[in-house]
């Protein structure tokens, strides 16, 4: 089993308003894994159609977003469609520790 590891910088584009900081305002790359859940699904399906050294106007509509929730302590209104300005810098597979390991079962077979 493998996961797809990503590197992202990213600014936020017309709306959340600017008060939310992207990654290029703090110099800091966000990486994350794809398609696990720790970023919104509009991240995951963007980031899986980018090609590594990418750059992307990212609109993600509110249910592929935070949807009836909201999030960020209001800062980011339920409902609301969100832009971003997404750079994909690094794309990597990374193998589980268990199909590292050599082959150790074999078929059941009787003498």
């Amino acid at each position: 089993r493998s996961a797809t590891r990503s590197s992202i910088r990213y600014d936020h584009g017309a709306f959340p308003p600017p008060t939310i900081s992207g990654s290029r305002d703090k110099n800091k790359p966000f990486s994350f894994t794809i398609g696990v859940g720790e970023v919104i699904r509009g991240w995951d399906e963007a980031v899986m159609q980018m090609s590594e050294g990418e750059r992307a106007m990212v609109k993600v509509p509110s249910w592929l977003g935070y949807g009836a929730q909201g999030a960020g302590g209001g800062h980011i209104p339920k409902y609301a469609d969100l832009v971003f300005d997404i750079e994909l810098l690094d794309i990597q597979e990374e193998h589980s520790w268990i199909s590292c390991l050599p082959n150790v079962l074999a078929p059941f077979s009787t003498p």
